[in-house]
């Protein structure tokens, strides 16, 4: 398994904490029937140049920046509130799954874990919402 495959498995085990079903690079679900729902997006890998005066093909084994993502949809009853608090609650939860996973030995030391999130109403499914948080990992291999 490279780190690539680890730092994924390990995103995943964060997003377990949540307590949500974890589906890997599933589609979005057909409606609403099937939330809560979180799907872990294995998302673009990108080389890094680390030193632009070293060749191309010694830049693409330094560094790459991965970039997943996960959406997590759910319903709520009559407040949105609770949907943007369950969504909030799930973001919180994956970050400190991170901090506490083998992620922060599998970056690049002195690199930033990027993290961020929105929340948005989805149109046309009725009382239901979903957070997008994304993710930036800059390891080696």
């Amino acid at each position: 398994m490279d780190k690539a495959d680890a730092l994924l498995a390990a995103l995943a085990t964060a997003c377990a904490a949540t307590g949500y079903t974890v589906q890997v690079d599933r589609q979005t679900p057909e409606n609403e029937r099937e939330f809560p729902m979180l799907i872990l997006r294995s998302g673009d890998e990108e080389s890094v140049a680390v030193d632009e005066s070293r060749p191309a093909a010694i830049n693409w084994a330094m560094r790459w920046e991965l970039r997943p993502s996960v959406n997590l949809f759910v319903r709520y009853e009559t407040d949105p509130g609770e949907a943007v608090r369950a969504i909030n609650a799930a973001f919180r939860a994956i970050v400190a799954g991170i901090d506490a996973s083998a992620i922060p030995s599998l970056v690049v030391e002195g690199t930033r874990i990027e993290a961020s999130k929105s929340v948005n109403e989805i149109r046309g499914a009725g009382r239901s919402m979903a957070g997008v948080f994304s993710f930036v990992f800059v390891i080696d291999r």
